[in-house]
């Protein structure tokens, strides 16, 4: 069951990311947390405030099982370096 879930969660992850605006992208996927040994559904989104300024921000819940529910909220600031056609932050 539960690896059946997380299969449904990134394909729809994976189908279902877009691009909203120039500046704004939503997106999804699967975590694997190492300290608790779970997996993780994953929702995310990035907001472009200039070329190379972007924040985002990510919700994690935990696929933990047994009654116990664990989830995390994470928020990024990106400087975005670009060199022709590559990308890194």
């Amino acid at each position: 069951m539960r690896t059946t879930l997380v299969l449904l969660a990134f394909l729809a992850a994976t189908c279902f990311t877009s691009e909203l605006k120039a500046q704004l992208s939503l997106g999804g996927g699967v975590a694997y947390g190492t300290e608790i040994k779970e997996i993780g559904i994953q929702v995310r989104g990035i907001y472009g405030f200039t070329e190379q300024w972007r924040g985002g921000a990510d919700f994690i819940y935990w696929l933990v099982g047994d009654g116990v529910t664990s989830w995390e909220l994470n928020a990024n600031g990106h400087y975005v370096f670009t060199e022709g056609d590559f990308l890194a932050y």
